[in-house]
């Protein structure tokens, strides 16, 4: 089925039927061009600012819950939590990513540390296990490469010992 240009509309690239027209590049724009709509309203808000804050302020003591939740959110936002430092019994001499889980899970639960830094501890364990999962693998591909390869080589020698010996020089004969 073919369309005729005057079918499209002139900002797309579709037939009526919602088809892309022949020669037509399905490629995404990428993101629009020109200011998002957020750095629109801070620039129409920036003269502004010090007056807008100030209302928003008057607002948020007067009650409005509106602006008091605006005011916490962008003026006061809560404070972040400081990391927990914490000394982990057992856990530099634990051999296994198990054992290290062990630890972590012990000192929460004697309350030496909190549950979220244990969280974060057995986040840690993960992903510490992620790369040992990793490291051994890559040693194992290795391994198994060299050894094909020691495989190919025990291969290409086994065909040339199953190859006729060359020629002597004497049973060669020139063709003039």
């Amino acid at each position: 089925m073919s369309y005729e240009l005057d079918e499209l509309d002139d900002d797309q690239d579709r037939a009526p039927d919602g088809r892309f027209v022949p020669g037509h590049s399905i490629k995404s724009p990428g993101a629009p061009r020109g200011l998002s709509p957020s750095e629109k309203v801070r620039i129409l808000l920036e003269p502004d600012r010090e007056a807008v804050v100030a209302k928003l302020t008057e607002l948020a003591k007067l009650g409005d819950s509106a602006a008091q939740k605006l005011y916490l959110a962008y003026l006061a936002p809560a404070p972040k939590q400081e990391s927990e430092r914490i000394v982990i019994p057992g856990l530099a001499d634990a051999a296994t990513p198990k054992e290290k889980a062990d630890c972590i899970i012990a000192a929460v639960a004697q309350g030496q540390m909190s549950f979220e830094a244990g969280e974060r501890g057995m986040r840690l364990v993960s992903i510490y296990t992620q790369a040992l999962i990793a490291t051994d693998h890559e040693i194992r591909l290795a391994a198994l490469e060299e050894g094909k390869l020691a495989l190919l080589v025990d291969e290409k020698i086994a065909a040339d010992a199953a190859k006729p010996p060359p020629a002597d020089d004497d049973d060669i004969c020139d063709l003039v």
